[in-house]
């Protein structure tokens, strides 16, 4: 059995992928929620969350980054107000979130 031969690298460079299609595209903002992974946060039941005192659907979340003792959510403008006053509400081991506005 021979070696298998490394391919010539072709001399094109490679295409750029076309960028993903988000349909609208409305203005998002971001809030930032003090608690993370070590607060016991996990981004599903976040989520569950949020739709289950907005009525919002996922989609109408935008990114979320959560990190050790921090969580931001993008949101579009229409939908902030709804979900930070959503995230005011939720209560984690019996401590509810402080969320606000990122500057």
């Amino acid at each position: 059995v021979e070696p298998e031969k490394a391919k010539p690298k072709s001399a094109e460079p490679k295409k750029a992928r076309p960028a993903a299609d988000k349909g609208d595209v409305s203005k998002e903002s971001e809030i930032f929620v003090d608690a993370g992974r070590k607060d016991g946060l996990r981004i599903a039941t976040l989520m569950k969350e949020i739709i289950r005192l907005t009525g919002l659907t996922r989609s109408a979340v935008g990114r979320v980054r959560m990190l050790t003792r921090s969580t931001f959510i993008s949101v579009a403008e229409e939908n902030f107000d709804k979900v930070l006053g959503a995230l005011r509400q939720i209560e984690i081991d019996g401590r509810k979130l402080k969320a606000e506005p990122k500057d």
